[in-house]
Order: C-alpha cells, then sequence, then structure tokens
C-alpha cells in the first residue's frame, strides 16, 4: 500500500509542478493553455487518490476518491483537446469536442453521487479502494475511446511529419500510452477484477518523459524554466540526502563516542549540506547543459560577432551582405532575406537575400494593407509560421480565418518559417510611447539547416540582431542621406560652374560666329556678284568652252561655299544658344522635315571611320516635327560617340530605326539608335548624360570637335528634352552593344515654349 501511495503522490507533485511551470511562461499559447490544464487535471486526479490511500476513516476516503473521480472525468478530453492543437486538427473536430466537454461535466456531477464510485471497500491489502457504480462503464469507456482515438491521430501524424516535429510526437505518444496504460490498469481492480494496481508507476513515467521532451525536443519551448527545475530538484534531492545520511551515521556512529546530543547532530548536518551546496549546483548545471542541452547556439557570441560585423558598415549593400552572412553561415538558417520600409512610397521591399533559387526568389513588395504587416506591427514581436498555423485552426468566425489565411499565405511565399520584425522609435522629453515606434524592417528566415524549430531563445536572440540591424540600417541611411546632400551639392556647383563655362564660351565664339556670317553674307552678296558682273563684261566667251565652263562653275563656287559658310555657321549658332539655354521661343525653328535627309548629311558631317552605317526607316513616310539643326546635332554626337566607342573596330556597326508609335496617348516619332561596341556599365549609365562627364581620356585641346569634354550626351538630352519636350534613354550591357532610344513629339508642348 505504501508503494501505491508514494507513487500516486510523486505523480500529483511533477503533474501538479509541470502545469504550474508551463502556466508561467510566457506568451501563453493555446498549446501551453491546454497543457496546463490536462496536466492540473492528472494532478488534482492523482491528488484525491493519494489523500484516499492515506485516509484512515471511511468518510475521507469516500469523498476524496469521488473528487479524485470527477477531476479524472476531464483527463481524456483535454488530452484529446491537446492532442488537436499540437497536430493543429482543432477545427476538424470541433463537434467531437463539445460532444466531450458535455459529456466530462455530466460525468464530473455524477462522480459525487454513487452512480459512479458507489463504495470504498478493502480490497486486496488497500484499506479503502472504490467500487464501482452504474456509470462508471460509461466513464471508463469515456477514456478509451477519447485516449484511443488521440493516439491513432498521433500515430498517422508520425508517418507525415519528419524531424523534431515527429519526435515530439512520439515522444508523447510513448509518454500518454505508458501514462494511460497504468491509469486504465486501475480500473480491473475497480470492477473487481483481482489486479493489484501495479500500473500506477507507469502514471509517474508520463510526466518524467514529458520533461525529457521538452527540454531534448522543446515541445513548448520552456527550456530555461525546465533547466532551472531539473537544477532545483537535483539540489533539492542531494542535500536532504546529505542531512539525512549524515543525521543518521551521528546519531548512530559519531554520537556514541563525543556525545554530540540530538541538536548538535543536526546543526552539524546542516553545516556540511551547506558547504556541499555550491559545489553541488556547479556540477548539476554542468551534467544538465552537458547531456539536455548540448549542440545550442552561443547566442551571445553571434550577437557579438554580428555587432563586429556590422558596427562600420557605410553602405545599403554592404549592411545587407554582412547580415545576410551572419544570418546563413552563423545562426544556420537554409535561407534569408531582408526587407526594408520605403519611406517615400509605404511599402516593404527586399533588399537582399540568400539560400534562394533565382526562380524562387521573394522579389516582391509588401504593401502596408498587407495583413501580414498590419499583425506584426500590432503584435511587435517575432511571429512563426507554426504559430500563424495555429491561430488559423483555431479562428471561431470567417474574418479571422480569412486574416490568418492571407497571413500564412504571405509567408509561404516569403519561403519563410518565422518572420522577425525591426522598430525604431523616437522619444519626445525623455518618455516614448507606441505612436512613436516606426516599423522599420523584417527578417524572413526560412528553416534552420539543423531541421529544428525555431524556440524562444532563438528568436530572442534575432529579435535582438534585427533591432542592431534596424538601428544601423538608420545610421547607413543618414549617413548616406548626408553624403548625398554633399554629392548633390558639389554636383550643383560643379554644374553652375560648366554652365557658366558653356555660357562663357558661347558668348565668346558668338563674336567669331557673328563675324563669319558677315563674311558669308560678303560672299554671297558683295563678291559673288561683283566678280560675276566683271567676268561677264570682260572675260566671257574670250575662252574656249570647256574652260569657258570650268571658269562659270568656280566663279559659282564662290557662291556655293558662302552658303555653306553661312549655314554652318547658323548650325553652331544654335548649338551654343542651347548652350546659352536662349533659344526658347525660337518657333521658326521646328518643322515636319524629312529625316533621310538630315541623317545623310549627319553621316557625312561625322567622324570619318570604317564602321557601317545603317538607316531602317521608311524614307517616303517618316517625316517626325523637330528643328532639322537640333536633331542633327543629336544624331551626329550620337554616331561620333560609337566611333570613338567602338574604336573604329573592323566589324562595328552602327544602325538607327525610325517610326511612329503612340506613347501615353500620344502620337510620336520614336527612334532605335543602337551600336555593336563594348557597352556601358549599369553604374555609369546616370553619369553619361551630366555635363562635363565622360569615359574618355581628357583632351590635350579645346578644339570644340575633339572628344572628351563631356558636352555630347549633355547637349543631347537638353536638345531632345528641353527644347523639344521628348525623352531620351541608354540601355546597355556590357559586351553587348549600346542602345540609345528616344522619341520626339509630332508638336512641341506648350510648357517648353
Amino acid at each position: 500500500m505504501y508503494f501505491y501511495t508514494i507513487i500516486t503522490g510523486l505523480t500529483a507533485f511533477l503533474g501538479l509542478g509541470l502545469g504550474l511551470f508551463v502556466y508561467f511562461h510566457k506568451p501563453r499559447t493555446n498549446l501551453k493553455i491546454s497543457w496546463v490544464i490536462f496536466s492540473f487535471t492528472v494532478g488534482i486526479w492523482s491528488l484525491g487518490y493519494f489523500i484516499s490511500l492515506l485516509a484512515i476513516n471511511y468518510q475521507t476516503s469516500i469523498l476524496s476518491s469521488r473528487f479524485s473521480h470527477a477531476s479524472g472525468a476531464f483527463i481524456p478530453i483535454t488530452f484529446f483537446h491537446f492532442v488537436l492543437i499540437l497536430l493543429r486538427q482543432e477545427a476538424r473536430h470541433k463537434t467531437l469536442l463539445r460532444t466531450g466537454y458535455g459529456l466530462s461535466v455530466f460525468m464530473f456531477f455524477s462522480c459525487f453521487s454513487p452512480f459512479v464510485v458507489r463504495d470504498v471497500i478493502n480490497k486486496m491489502g488497500i484499506l479503502y479502494y472504490p467500487d464501482w457504480g452504474p456509470l462508471y462503464s460509461v466513464y471508463a469507456a469515456m477514456y478509451v475511446w477519447f485516449i484511443a482515438y488521440a493516439h491513432i491521430l498521433m500515430t498517422m501524424a508520425i508517418k507525415e511529419t519528419k524531424g523534431h516535429e515527429r519526435l515530439r510526437i512520439i515522444y508523447l505518444s510513448v509518454a500518454s500510452f505508458l501514462g494511460f496504460s497504468g491509469g486504465i490498469s486501475l480500473f480491473l481492480l475497480i470492477f473487481n477484477i483481482p489486479f493489484p494496481p501495479y500500473g500506477s508507476a507507469l502514471i509517474c513515467l508520463y510526466p518524467i518523459i514529458m520533461s525529457y521532451s521538452i527540454v531534448k525536443h522543446r515541445l513548448m519551448d520552456i527550456e530555461v524554466i525546465i533547466k532551472k527545475t531539473l537544477v532545483f530538484a537535483g539540489l533539492f534531492g542531494v542535500l536532504i540526502s546529505v542531512i539525512t545520511a549524515i543525521t543518521v551515521l551521528a546519531q548512530s556512529y559519531i554520537g556514541q563516542y563525543l556525545g554530540m546530543g540530538a541538536i548538535s547532530i543536526r546543526v552539524l548536518s546542516v553545516i556540511i549540506a551547506m558547504l556541499l551546496y555550491d559545489p553541488a549546483r556547479k556540477y548539476l548545471v554542468e551534467i544538465t547543459d552537458h547531456y539536455l542541452f548540448q549542440k545550442k547556439f552561443d547566442y551571445a557570441k553571434i550577437l557579438k560577432d554580428a555587432s563586429k560585423d556590422i558596427a562600420l558598415v557605410t553602405s545599403f549593400n554592404e549592411l545587407t551582405r554582412k547580415m545576410l552572412v551572419v544570418l546563413i553561415h552563423k545562426a544556420r538558417t537554409s535561407n534569408a532575406a531582408i526587407y526594408f520600409r520605403d519611406q517615400e512610397n509605404d511599402h516593404f521591399e527586399l533588399k537582399g537575400c540568400s539560400g534562394f533559387r533565382k526562380v524562387n526568389r521573394p522579389d516582391f513588395k509588401l504593401m502596408l494593407d498587407n495583413p501580414l504587416i498590419g499583425y506584426i506591427a500590432k503584435q511587435q514581436v517575432p511571429i512563426t509560421k507554426a504559430q500563424i498555423e495555429e491561430e488559423l485552426n483555431s479562428a471561431k468566425d470567417a474574418v479571422n480565418r480569412e486574416r490568418f489565411s492571407d497571413i500564412l499565405g504571405t509567408i509561404q511565399k516569403m519561403k519563410a518559417e518565422v518572420i522577425v520584425p525591426s522598430f525604431l522609435s523616437s522619444s519626445k522629453g525623455g518618455q516614448r510611447n507606441r505612436d512613436s515606434i516606426t516599423f522599420q524592417g523584417i527578417l524572413a528566415l526560412g528553416k534552420k539547416k539543423s531541421d529544428e524549430d525555431y524556440f524562444e531563445q532563438d528568436l530572442d536572440m534575432l529579435a535582438t540582431l534585427a533591432q542592431e540591424h534596424a538601428m544601423t540600417f538608420e545610421i547607413v541611411r543618414l549617413f548616406e542621406t548626408m553624403v548625398n546632400e554633399r554629392e548633390a551639392k558639389l554636383k550643383a556647383q560643379e554644374e553652375a560652374r560648366m554652365v557658366s563655362y558653356s555660357k562663357s564660351l558661347a558668348h565668346e565664339t558668338r563674336n567669331a560666329i557673328v563675324g563669319l556670317r558677315w563674311k558669308s553674307d560678303f560672299f554671297v552678296m558683295k563678291v559673288y556678284p561683283f566678280v560675276k558682273n566683271i567676268y561677264d563684261q570682260f572675260v566671257k566667251d574670250k575662252f574656249p568652252p570647256q574652260v569657258e565652263e570650268n571658269n562659270i562653275k568656280l566663279i559659282e563656287k564662290i557662291k556655293d561655299e558662302g552658303c555653306n559658310v553661312r549655314s554652318k555657321a547658323d548650325e553652331l549658332f544654335i548649338v551654343l544658344r542651347t548652350a546659352e539655354g536662349t533659344l526658347s521661343g525660337s518657333e521658326d525653328m521646328f518643322e515636319v522635315f524629312n529625316f533621310t535627309m538630315i541623317w545623310d548629311n549627319a553621316t557625312e558631317n561625322a567622324k570619318p571611320s570604317r564602321i557601317k552605317i545603317w538607316r531602317d526607316t521608311d524614307k517616303e513616310t517618316f517625316f517626325p516635327f523637330g528643328s532639322p539643326v537640333l536633331i542633327k546635332r543629336v544624331l551626329v554626337n550620337l554616331i561620333n560617340n560609337a566611333v570613338d566607342a567602338m574604336n573604329d573596330k573592323e566589324d562595328g556597326e552602327v544602325k538607327i530605326k525610325g517610326r511612329f508609335e503612340e506613347i501615353d496617348g500620344k502620337q510620336v516619332a520614336y527612334f532605335e539608335f543602337k551600336d555593336n561596341g563594348p557597352g556601358i556599365s549599369a553604374e555609369i549609365q546616370d553619369k553619361i548624360w551630366q555635363q562635363g562627364f565622360s569615359t574618355k581620356p581628357k583632351p590635350k585641346s579645346s578644339d570644340i570637335e575633339s572628344s572628351g569634354h563631356g558636352h555630347g550626351l549633355w547637349v543631347c538630352r537638353e536638345i531632345i528634352e528641353r527644347q523639344h519636350g521628348g525623352k531620351i534613354w541608354v540601355e546597355s550591357e556590357i559586351g553587348k552593344g549600346t542602345t540609345f532610344k528616344f522619341w520626339l513629339p509630332m508638336k512641341r508642348p506648350e510648357n517648353i515654349r
């Protein structure tokens, strides 16, 4: 009888203790709450059973026995509920759960009547043992049904799962099978089948195995509490054993020779026990860590290394790269993605990822109205995929089911197992409040390479890491903003200097051009008529016909060259006015022109080269609108750039395509100017339009026709965009040539006149 009593008391202590430890551990998830309720029902049942075995009178025994059975009425249904939550099958068995709880409530009240426990009588040496009543068969059948069905579900789940999740289910299945086998065996003697209640020893195994599962495979992620509990229990046992052993030895032997009294012996025992306390504690901590907590991450080292790695980072790309290295190689995740909030456009976008195939990259934007963003912003703690699945299965209304379904869908799309948010807060007057917190970024992490789940210590470490990353990101952002502002200021100063230089150059050149125009006009208006008049009066018809014809051609060439010089001067004058920014208002320059003629003229005026130049336009129908003089200058600049880029290579080729298209609802003339040169790197594609920027060596002379000044493409953009209201851009890839694309409207926009 004493054996049964000790075993039952120990079961009560372990059941209630394990339930309390889980209860006081936060956060309290549905899984933990269901486990606490189940543990309490087992603990209270064992406590009542323990009291009934210790009872020395009939009245105490029957009351405690009925109380024990009343508590036990909830054991099968609470265990079944716990299993459903663990397996994420609660939603599928709602009707059965309601029925089970209803039956348990009915049996609870029935247990306080003779219908379940009719009496307590002497059975097999146990003074007071329950005897069954009319409803006891229903009571026992309820146990068998719910426990058996729970084990069937766990067996099916074991076949479908893997890794630590599978091991957790196996441990739970084994522990509950042993415990309930021992518990159900107690029914035999109650039904007057002469079988001693030795099975009660098996009941005691269930909390021990479950504790191991919680520690070793983190069934409910309460490792720290269990660790402290094991150390405390070990210390308690060691100290009690020492005090007891010393007291017994002292009383038996030492006291006889030294004449020590009972009080002195107890004091000596306590002193020795106190001296042994610290060595025993250290030893227990060491063996607990070694056997139950081995192969865990050194979180402090990870955080220290991460802080060291990202402390001196000064660019977003470098910060993202180093953070991904920490997550993949030190935190040992299979894949990781980093999202940060775009403050201007109010969405989260991917900044970097690792561990994904190219086709599976989670390269999409998370808008602020995404349910996942709203949920994280409210919780402000890391969340796991398993947690959302649990919330989805336990959702009681359609709205929440849809919400958690959307959240789960987003997490799956991100290929993540855990989502770790980061927040920044601003303070006013030394105080911080929730409204001052800004949702800054997200770490989306895949499975661990060890195939373990993420637990609380993992999430705490990742949350700290995410916060540190967010703060560094903000520092880098402010640093880059400062650098960009400084560069923009320097760029503005340089542009102002270049504009001033261009205007000064244009002003100085204008005088020479005006003189050139005047001289060309003088040749055409004065010299040509004078020479022709002299020739007609004094020379004509005095030479042979062939000589006469050559003389006339020579005189006419004076006129043609004068006109040609005037035309060139006009073109140069217009280009200089473009540089000065004084061309607006020149409506007479814009017209519908023959592109083929302008293109042919441009190729003649471009640098001589061996490269092939092709035109793919309809010369009969392709007549765009614009300034022929300025468009010719654009074409000349583009051809010259291509010639310089290809360095006169033998297979060099330039081709221009032109056609009418509709862009943004308006008819435009669209052009593609393509070469097969070396290409332009992505890093400098935005810089080529800057005035003064050039990849060519700086020219030794200031000759306007020489390359390397960095004005050509700037002039092209000025002409296309500012003078015509069109658009020009570049598309290029190293080793695959360059394509300049631009379009011209079919009429000059009002806002540029």
